[in-house]
């Protein structure tokens, strides 16, 4: 894609977007054992206490209440990122300014399930505390929670500028420039980043269902077709016409060529029609191949505020299912692909 046409698209991004930044405060699922107990470790491997780090987890993530918490977080995170575009600000993210009253009204929902849950969670808290002791033993402590779980995990949305404020102009014209410079060179980036993720994702959804539909089980049968394996698809083609920011070229074409390929088709059909699942297998690889051209590493390019301090980064959560009847069933399909195993209750690193 031409530099030109490149500029002209990060231009229409910035004129049609309004970045977003959704925060999360929530209670840390593992905490640093103190210095004893460092130290008892060590001594356990004849170890220097120094050269030992290790955790404790401090919330069960098979505990009914706490799976609901971590869904819910996963599912936040997941929405917001399908609404949206990067943008190189790390934390910020670029929203249609059309989409602006459907997203925040999206998010105050989320925003009362997550104190809805957070109020479970503290309904619960003696069987949660319970839970942890006998998992970590003698390492439990009542005062690593915090006295009511109900405060202990929110979420929240702003919109941010990322352009320089007006009154910068009159004030120091030329700082004012080059901030107006640096932003327009921020969605620059922004537009070559939203090419590559949507480039990408393509390139996976087609590769899988290529997989799919020319592969064989152990027992030599053809590998089982899911639904899954083709709303994955029609769902990017939608998000793409969505969100996509002027002619993108050459993976236009690709997107449409792919989307004719399977439009209509169904689960069934390509289960029971042979000649149909070869065929488009062979389409699949074909614009998995044309992709491969378009695709490059890009660095990770973190921008921050002057000032900021960055940010420590948030534990690892294992989204997983909350039991039945826990969220509204239009959020019900998500939560296959939220299921992980579960780590144990201490964590060592040396």
């Amino acid at each position: 894609m031409s530099t030109s046409n490149m500029s002209d698209i990060a231009r229409e991004l910035a004129q049609r977007s309004v970045p977003t930044r959704v925060e999360f405060s929530w209670l840390g699922r593992r905490k640093s054992l103190n210095a004893e107990q460092k130290e008892t470790i060590a001594d356990s491997f004849g170890a220097e206490a120094r050269s030992v780090g290790a955790s404790k987890l401090l919330l069960n993530p098979k505990q009914e209440q706490v799976k609901s918490m971590t869904w819910i977080r996963g599912e936040i995170k997941s929405y917001w990122e399908r609404m949206t575009l990067p943008h190189p600000e790390k934390g910020i993210r670029l929203l249609k300014r059309t989409k602006v009253n459907e997203f925040d009204e999206q998010m105050e929902a989320y925003g009362n399930l997550v104190r809805q849950s957070a109020r479970a969670m503290q309904n619960h808290r003696e069987e949660i505390l319970e839970d942890a002791a006998r998992h970590q033993g003698t390492l439990f402590n009542r005062a690593d929670y915090p006295a009511d779980f109900s405060g202990a995990f929110s979420v929240s949305v702003d919109y941010p500028s990322v352009e320089p404020p007006a009154y910068l102009a009159e004030l120091a014209p030329e700082v004012y420039q080059r901030s107006l410079e640096a932003a327009q060179a921020q969605f620059v980036d922004a537009a070559n980043t939203a090419a590559q993720e949507f480039i990408e994702e393509l390139a996976a959804g087609v590769q899988k269902l290529a997989d799919t539909l020319s592969g064989q089980n152990e027992d030599g049968k053809p590998k089982v077709i899911k639904e899954a394996h083709l709303s994955r698809l029609t769902e990017f083609f939608e998000r793409f016409r969505d969100l996509k920011v002027g002619d993108i070229g050459e993976l236009d074409t690709i997107v449409n060529r792919a989307e004719h390929a399977i439009g209509g088709l169904s689960r069934e059909a390509l289960r029971d029609n042979t000649g149909l699942r070869t065929r488009v297998a062979g389409v699949m690889e074909e614009i998995h191949s044309q992709l491969e051209p378009l695709m490059v590493n890009r660095p990770t390019r973190v921008i921050r505020r002057a000032g900021t301090e960055a940010p420590t980064a948030a534990p690892a959560v294992a989204p997983t299912e909350p039991e039945s009847g826990l969220f509204p069933e239009d959020l019900a399909h998500l939560r296959d692909d939220l299921v992980q195993e579960i780590p144990g209750s201490i964590e060592v690193q040396s």
